[in-house]
């Protein structure tokens, strides 16, 4: 079974790296999604990783890139997202100092953000095409067609999202009959980069479902 993890918009593959280190025993994937169209256009991007069964792990936009293969790929076996509105739509107009302060529950890596220049700020263009794609997807477009498909899906939730509303990450929940929300508490829109050992042990319990 291999695991594909697949970042939030403006991300990359580095943001996993807490994670995925630390992970034996699976065949790790961990991308860097292009500029497209269209969510409906990485489907090529991932046709050649999706031939052998997989466990998709999506953050934010991750998470709805996975929804969207999961339904059009038939090897992907379960789904796993992180803090993910695929439903709901975003403001794409945020400064940097503004995203920084919502991405983030620890003071210390709100500073820390500010004070840096992420890949998500050198490369702005990326943000922006990511952020635009996913308020034309249409998500519910593909619902009737995911739930036929039994999928085990599970959200992990940092309980302090000040981009995203607890509201829409329930909701996804609900739209997509997961299995189980994990809850992390203290902790905003990032679980993976603000509490990576948390969600490495939610992660593991979540594998048995898969055993």
């Amino acid at each position: 079974m291999q695991l594909i993890f697949i970042h939030g918009a403006g991300g990359s593959h580095l943001n996993w790296l807490l994670i995925t280190r630390k992970l034996k025993n699976f065949k790790i994937v961990n991308i860097d999604l292009p500029i497209s169209e269209s969510i409906e256009n990485y489907e090529k991007f991932f046709k050649a990783i999706l031939n052998e069964d997989s466990i998709i792990i999506g953050h934010s936009m991750g998470g709805a890139v996975g929804y969207y293969l999961s339904v059009v790929f038939d090897r992907i076996k379960g789904l796993v997202i992180i803090n993910s509105a695929i439903f709901d739509k975003f403001d794409i107009d945020l400064s940097k100092n503004e995203i920084c302060e919502r991405l983030y529950f620890s003071k210390k890596l709100i500073d820390d953000c500010k004070r840096r220049d992420y890949l998500m700020f050198k490369n702005s263009q990326l943000l922006k095409n990511h952020l635009e794609i996913l308020n034309k997807f249409d998500a519910y477009k593909y619902i009737e067609k995911f739930l036929k498909k039994n999928l085990k899906a599970f959200h992990i939730i940092g309980e302090n999202d000040k981009l995203v509303p607890i509201e829409s990450l329930l909701k996804t929940s609900n739209l997509l009959n997961v299995i189980r929300n994990y809850f992390i508490s203290e902790c905003g829109h990032m679980p993976h980069i603000e509490k990576p050992d948390e969600v490495l042990r939610i992660l593991k319990d979540i594998f048995i479902y898969f055993n």
